[in-house]
């Protein structure tokens, strides 16, 4: 429900205007909060311009909900008739649609929150009393009725290009190019439940792996700020991968899944890069010395502080050497630390 003031007299339908003009031209929303408003009379809007693909981040809730908003008498502590029917199909369509199930359901109401850095943010506080008695009857209509249909995205890969033809050397950043065409139905949107992004196939976390760029360890975003690929559409994305403590030729398949999971067939590409020798000293922790993992100290020293630890398997720039055995490396975390140079392999 979204509360008005009803000594105010224009109707339902003007007071969507002005919750959109408030929300987007004086707090600051890129559109309004609300994927759908149902008033009292049963209309339903579509109240922005993405449609329920847009991602709306609302704290207390960790997945990307759509937000029905509801405009009408809250006195009565409930939806009217025609807009608890209207709700009904309207929840019922959007369930099918994207594979929304009852337990996913809720009501409550969301509000708008600023910290000192005027970031703004949504909140969500349950509802009770008769909202819960109606949501209860939605669910169950929902229950009887959810036949999920399959959204399937087909994206066809027209190019894959590095973009400067430069010798690479470890830990150097590497720009690449894809191009693609969406074949699908639908359009796909950045910041949304199908915002597109390239995945390492393999589990586990990618040699190739850019904190300052990617999502995850695994994951890499392609799709730039506000960006829309309609059906039919050819999009050039593009993206970095940073290269590792290695030499020679590094290979890794990545494939094309959505925000919400969903790979999509027929994506996979390889991404190569052939590494030469630098001119700095790189070791490996090494299996086969019995020790799960080693210890990296404050000071070059056996009596020093353990900073942190390195495991089998890591590699490492080395940046200094003490010249008793020890050496300096950097952690994953930033953390710089000294470990015993006997123990570790040479690459």
């Amino acid at each position: 429900p979204i509360q008005i003031n009803r000594d105010i007299n224009i109707s339902e339908r003007e007071l969507i205007s002005e919750v959109h003009y408030y929300l987007t031209q004086k707090i600051g929303f890129g559109d309004l909060p609300y994927h759908f408003i149902v008033d009292s009379y049963g209309n339903v809007y579509k109240t922005n311009k993405t449609g329920p693909e847009y991602k709306v981040d609302v704290e207390q809730i960790e997945f990307n909900p759509i937000i029905i908003g509801y405009i009408g008498n809250l006195d009565k502590g409930d939806f009217s008739l025609k807009a608890k029917k209207s709700i009904s199909s309207l929840v019922l369509e959007l369930a099918n649609e994207y594979s929304i199930n009852h337990q996913k359901i809720f009501s409550g109401t969301i509000h708008i929150k600023t910290d000192q850095n005027r970031k703004i943010t949504l909140a969500y506080n349950q509802l009770l009393l008769k909202w819960e008695e109606s949501l209860k009857e939605i669910k169950n209509i929902l229950r009887q009725n959810y036949t999920p249909r399959v959204r399937e995205y087909k994206i066809e890969i027209l190019n894959l290009k590095q973009l400067e033809n430069v010798d690479i050397y470890p830990e150097q950043v590497v720009g690449f190019e894809i191009e693609l065409k969406n074949n699908s139905n639908y359009a796909i949107y950045e910041n949304s439940l199908n915002e597109i992004f390239l995945t390492k196939k393999e589990s586990g976390s990618s040699l190739f792996f850019d904190n300052e760029t990617w999502i995850s360890n695994s994951q890499i975003k392609i799709m730039s700020e506000n960006q829309i690929i309609l059906p039919q559409e050819t999009a050039r994305l593009t993206f970095r991968i940073r290269s590792p403590l290695f030499y020679g030729r590094i290979s890794e398949t990545f494939e094309i899944r959505t925000f919400s999971g969903q790979s999509i067939r027929e994506t996979s590409i390889s991404l190569n890069l052939d590494i030469k020798r630098s001119n700095y000293r790189i070791i490996s922790i090494p299996f086969n010395r019995g020790f799960s993992q080693m210890n990296v100290r404050s000071s070059p020293s056996s009596v020093a502080s353990i900073v942190g630890f390195a495991t089998p398997g890591q590699r490492f720039r080395v940046y200094e050497d003490a010249g008793n055995g020890y050496i300096k490396i950097k952690l994953p975390n930033g953390v710089e630390g000294w470990i015993a140079g006997w123990l570790v392999d040479n690459i």
